[in-house]
């Protein structure tokens, strides 16, 4: 049975997790803005699960995952800096329509893969969720109930995140104009460049 105590704590966890600024939050929340509200949300879910996959390896002691994943961290940030960086010049050069394109079932999944695979290829995530729990005092929950409250609760709260964010941003979308909608995509598309362009010039110095 799940503890339900630790899986309430463990809220807070995935909802700060998620709320960091970064390439993620943006181009959850770009998509929501242009595509509408299920198409963002089910981008945030796919970075809500790489969260939850993390937590797991954190709250049941996988030590051997995590040190696989840290000792190989330079080719995964490398590979996933040069994906976000065909991301951001394909956000920048799109000119999206006024109307939001329809969604269907494949770019959901497409969307929500690329966040998933995205959010993994940082797996000092591993270590931000060590530290919480950690300070949380989470440290000796090793048993079944007890991780797997962790990790439900770490997913709900990125999931609650998302889903504010991406609401938010859909009740924003149909109020702007088509400069403005430009505007956004190159705003976007120059942040995600430049995030990962920071990203190689600090693998090229470590």
């Amino acid at each position: 049975m799940i503890a339900p105590e630790l899986l309430v704590k463990s809220l807070p966890v995935g909802l700060i997790m998620a709320a960091a600024v970064g390439p993620i939050w943006m181009l959850c929340f770009r998509r929501a803005l242009v595509d509408g509200f299920w198409a963002g949300f089910v981008s945030g879910l796919g970075a809500a699960g790489a969260d939850a996959l993390y937590a797991a390896v954190a709250a049941f002691g996988l030590t051997f995952v995590s040190d696989f994943l840290i000792a190989h961290r330079p080719a995964f940030l490398f590979g996933a800096s040069l994906f976000l960086i065909w991301l951001g010049v394909r956000m920048f050069r799109t000119r999206p329509g006024r109307a939001p394109a329809a969604v269907h079932a494949a770019s959901l999944a497409q969307a929500w893969g690329v966040t998933l695979v995205l959010t993994l290829a940082n797996p000092m995530t591993i270590l931000s969720f060590l530290a919480i729990f950690a300070a949380l005092g989470f440290t000796g929950a090793r048993d079944m109930a007890s991780a797997t409250a962790m990790v439900v609760g770490v997913f709900l709260g990125s999931a609650f995140w998302w889903l504010l964010l991406c609401a938010l941003a859909a009740r924003i979308g149909p109020r702007l104009g088509e400069n403005a909608f430009l505007a956004l995509n190159r705003t976007a598309g120059a942040f995600v460049v430049a995030f990962a362009g920071y990203q190689l010039l600090l693998l090229g110095r470590s």
